[in-house]
């Protein structure tokens, strides 16, 4: 049916019957629905995904904060050996 729609440049280009035509735009359709539910799909999951790896983010730099300044308070300033041993501890 659609295969006909062009055939070569030696051959007849033939014309598409009213079957073809209707068929040709309902085709279209699906396709444009299901591409613009597939990307918005896409986005949905993307904005969920990145919306995740900011919370976690988030959460590993407060306990970061946390903990540098209840050490800070402990010991006044985080030294060049305490603060290898606070990372450490933070990952």
């Amino acid at each position: 049916m659609i295969y006909r729609i062009y055939l070569g440049e030696k051959e007849k280009q033939t014309a598409l019957t009213e079957d073809e035509k209707e068929l040709l735009m309902n085709l279209s359709h699906v396709y444009q629905t299901w591409e613009k539910e597939t990307l918005q799909r896409g986005m949905q999951l993307g904005l969920q995904q990145g919306l995740q790896a900011g919370l976690q983010a988030g959460r590993s730099e407060e306990r970061r904060i946390l903990v540098k300044t209840l050490f800070q308070y402990k010991f006044t300033e985080l030294d060049e050996e305490l603060s290898p041993i606070v990372e450490r501890m933070l990952n």
